[in-house]
């Protein structure tokens, strides 16, 4: 006889929005984003403003006043720990200069580590948890500007790296830039997205022209495979390293894409123009309007942490910075393993607009949990990945949604369920 399974709620996933605004302290244009965890982010402004946060943006600080002159603006920063960061910088007229900075003590001194003429730009860096790195900058002398590093950004080298590049018309964007493993992927305006496995030794162009203009102006992977970026100002996803792309439904707009960042089937981005955060829970096959600024500004970048965590920054051009504070993935809410697998009544029922579901995983198994309307159609995926053993909790928002009798679906490896639920308005 089985044993029965004392269960212990410590936690729910929440998959509504938790937005909230915090005071970075200036007014400029905050040009990029870069996150560490839940609780380390800087962001770059202009001229000297660069801005740090230990505790998660409870308290953000201006440490870029010792960058040396000139400052210019900061299309670009990468956070590496609490201490540690580079930004990249540009000025002259009518030839740009690129320099970038590097600080190890928190912003107290900037040290100067590239610089580059000939209307240089540097537009991202990556630096791996190794110290291996990467830089991309536009085109200069006939090719693009691509540097490695294999010391946080110290040193860095072209030496073996050249993609050709003679129109002026062609360059690449702030922070769209993914160094993950061996695999870099840029986006380039007119060409599509280049993309190396080899650390940035040859390189293949992903046309993503047949969406229209060639616009690629975010990039984020989840994993080696499994990724977003734009194209013609829509939203592109694909499960094969960038090989193939596809559009997801719905995803077009007037204004650029400035930023891309998400975890499983959960996915944000960020119009530049627009004071609005969109959002899909089905793996970007509906996107939604999650939370609109309190000012009428766009927002210029958003991104998460790069060790995990549950949190969300997002900037805007008039210094203004929204934070995410729900959970981006599904993790297990119990400490205990079940014993069989099990779908439970949603609660509330009926709900207005929102509601609980959990399950119970007692072996790893790829889970799909979807809301389906009264003809079987699915409306919503909340779950759709491998799960390790555990508890779970989704909470599904039916704010968008009419009033009526929907159904709520689990399949898992070797268990499948179906439940009925009522949300009234």
């Amino acid at each position: 006889m089985k044993k029965l399974a004392v269960i212990l709620i410590i936690g729910s996933v929440s998959l509504f929005a938790q937005w909230s605004e915090q005071n970075s302290g200036i007014g400029f244009t905050i040009f990029s984003l870069s996150a560490v965890d839940d609780n380390i982010v800087w962001a770059s402004t202009s001229f000297n403003n660069v801005l740090r946060t230990t505790n998660g943006g409870a308290v953000w600080e201006n440490v870029g006043a010792s960058i040396p002159e000139p400052n210019g603006f900061q299309p670009c920063i990468f956070a590496i720990d609490a201490n540690t960061a580079i930004v990249s910088c540009y000025d002259g007229y009518p030839v740009i200069h690129a320099y970038v900075y590097k600080t190890t003590n928190a912003g107290i001194n900037w040290t100067l580590v590239f610089t580059q003429g000939d209307d240089a730009y540097i537009s991202g860096i990556w630096i791996k948890p190794n110290n291996e790195g990467f830089m991309v900058g536009w085109p200069v002398g006939g090719r693009w500007s691509l540097w490695r590093t294999t010391n946080a950004g110290n040193n860095w080298d072209s030496t073996g790296l050249y993609i050709p590049e003679i129109d002026p018309a062609v360059w690449s964007f702030e922070n769209s830039i993914f160094y993950s493993g061996n695999r870099i992927w840029f986006g380039a305006r007119q060409r599509g997205i280049y993309y190396s496995s080899d650390n940035g030794t040859n390189w293949v162009l992903q046309d993503v022209t047949w969406t229209g203009y060639a616009y690629p102006s975010a990039i984020w992977f989840e994993d080696p495979n499994h990724g977003y970026s734009s194209a013609d100002r829509n939203i592109i996803r694909t499960e094969s390293s960038g090989m193939n792309w596809t559009i997801t439904p719905n995803s077009s707009g007037p204004e650029i894409i400035k930023g891309i960042t998400g975890v499983g089937n959960n996915w944000w981005y960020v119009r530049f123009l627009s004071n609005k955060i969109y959002y899909t829970t089905n793996d970007g096959d509906t996107w939604i309007v999650q939370y609109t600024a309190p000012t009428n500004s766009g927002y210029n970048h958003i991104t998460k942490g790069r060790t995990g965590g549950n949190k969300l920054w997002a900037a805007r051009i008039d210094g203004g910075i929204s934070v995410y504070n729900g959970v981006l993935g599904n993790q297990p809410v119990s400490a205990i393993i079940p014993n069989e697998f099990s779908l439970s009544q949603n609660y509330p029922n009926p709900f207005n607009p929102q509601t609980k579901i959990k399950f119970d995983v007692p072996e790893a198994s790829f889970t799909r949990l979807v809301i389906c309307d009264l003809l079987g159609r699915e409306v919503t995926i909340l779950v759709n990945e491998q799960l390790k053993p555990g508890t779970y909790e989704a909470d599904w928002d039916g704010t968008y949604f009419s009033s009526g009798v929907y159904f709520y679906r689990i399949i898992m490896d070797d268990f499948s369920e179906t439940k009925k639920m009522v949300l009234m308005k």
